[in-house]
């Protein structure tokens, strides 16, 4: 969805003394994020600021109007707690979507510095996990043979990081490469970026591989780069969980059991009720402290 359609969508909606459900059905999540991006870039330009916060503001009304409208006894739709949600954090942030703004977002929902805290326990369970990682034969053996010899070999601690992140992701029964996209070539990336749900992009020179960190990292969520120039893949994965949280989104269920290790036991949130496989995860890395 361009601006200018979200614009007439938004038209619509002020026309119209109520809307039902079904007619919001449509409206693709992804559309909106792209729109609401836009439009704040377009109001970081003095000549488009007051229009521009004009149209966020007005969607914002037409989304919560349309909410209130709601039966309260029927569980809410959604995409429409998505969209609530990325309006409301649309409205509030008033620069270019940065690290700074969604770990201060993060840590006023949670209490909790993302990045400090995503990296200070990724590291404390660094060397207990790579002696898990390292009893697991079979195919995850295959699968984080390379991984695991790049680790040995680099000092680099975000290449080190990345290195753990990729072998915990294979150790889980999971595809790194569902996460974590590499690319040689910044225009194939751009190129692909419709297809990507959720997903870290590591932009690598020719012939590079893991000993060498990416030129540039970013972070896809629903075909929208929403982040690029990175310092790490593992700060991509933190920011990622980060924007998980902030605008209340799903975790892509082809990588539920990592999203559940990072969230129980990197950032120790709901740590109450784990999977059993994330438990024995768990129980195996608290005997090895």
């Amino acid at each position: 969805m361009t601006t200018k359609s979200m614009r007439r969508y938004v038209e619509t909606l002020d026309a119209e003394s109520s809307t039902s459900r079904s007619s919001i059905d449509g409206l693709e999540f992804r559309g909106l994020l792209s729109a609401i991006l836009s439009l704040r870039k377009r109001s970081l330009k003095v000549a488009q600021k007051e229009e521009a916060e004009t149209e966020l503001k007005r969607c914002a009304m037409a989304v919560f109007v349309i909410r209130e409208d709601e039966d309260p006894l029927q569980p809410a739709h959604d995409i429409w707690i998505g969209i609530e949600v990325v309006v409301k954090v649309a409205l509030r942030w008033t620069g270019d979507l940065s690290r700074k703004e969604i770990n201060a977002e993060f840590q006023r929902l949670m209490a909790i510095h993302l990045e400090e805290k995503f990296m200070a326990q990724s590291d404390m369970h660094s060397s207990e996990l790579i002696k898990v990682i390292r009893t697991k034969g079979g195919a995850t053996c295959q699968k984080t043979t390379d991984i695991m010899d790049t680790l040995d070999k680099t000092a680099d601690i975000h290449v080190r990081r990345e290195c753990v992140l990729k072998a915990l992701i294979f150790f889980l029964g999971e595809n790194a490469d569902d996460l974590i996209k590499e690319y040689t070539d910044s225009d194939y990336a751009q190129r692909d970026l419709e297809q990507l749900t959720m997903a870290v992009l590591a932009i690598r020179g020719e012939g590079e591989g893991l000993r060498e960190p990416p030129e540039d990292i970013g972070i896809v969520i629903e075909g929208v780069e929403v982040l690029h120039e990175l310092t790490s893949v593992a700060s991509a994965c933190a920011l990622l969980l980060g924007l998980i949280y902030v605008l209340n989104l799903a975790y892509p269920k082809p990588l539920r059991f990592t999203f559940e290790v990072l969230q129980k036991i990197i950032m120790q949130l709901d740590q109450h009720k784990m999977s059993i496989k994330v438990q024995n995860l768990y129980g195996r890395l608290q005997s090895l402290h």
